[in-house]
């Protein structure tokens, strides 16, 4: 009977050492909450982006099998200002793109549990990681009003 306890206050022990070593603190479960709602605002940017660059493409294309193109001065405006918008939402949406692949991703639980290497550095306190994660996300207000600028 004792042999029975021991083992079950062993694997009791266990099983809540692994809990606490696995669970985020406070400030990883903030970061990884404003991560996750970066990620989300960036997918919902790139979303618009593409939407437009749809209206954009079909308005190009309407006006390329428009016979008059050729001698119609203002036909030829529109269709130069349509692709210049075009190549801009083109080259912000791939930088955006380009900056969110620098963005340190904080790995999951059972990433770090596995062994994962931290992003952010083995010295980074969950501070360092936080402060990080809210640069991204700073960093991603200057990207809306790019994006706004572009799409207008």
């Amino acid at each position: 009977m004792k042999i029975n306890q021991l083992l079950f206050a062993s694997i009791t022990a266990t099983t809540l050492l692994a809990a606490c070593a696995t669970s985020d603190s406070e400030t990883l479960k903030r970061a990884r909450s404003i991560q996750e709602e970066t990620s989300k605002e960036i997918t919902s940017l790139d979303s618009s982006l593409s939407a437009q660059l749809k209206v954009i493409n079909d308005e190009m294309s309407k006006l390329s099998t428009d016979t008059t193109l050729a001698v119609d001065s203002v036909k030829i405006k529109s269709y130069e200002g349509l692709k210049a918008k075009q190549e801009s939402i083109v080259t912000i949406k791939d930088e955006m793109m380009a900056w969110q692949k620098t963005l340190p991703q904080l790995p999951t639980s059972d990433e770090i549990a596995a062994g994962a290497a931290n992003p952010f550095g083995e010295k980074a306190k969950d501070q360092d990681v936080l402060a990080a994660i809210k640069k991204g996300q700073d960093d991603l207000s200057s990207w809306k009003a790019k994006v706004e600028a572009a799409t207008k």
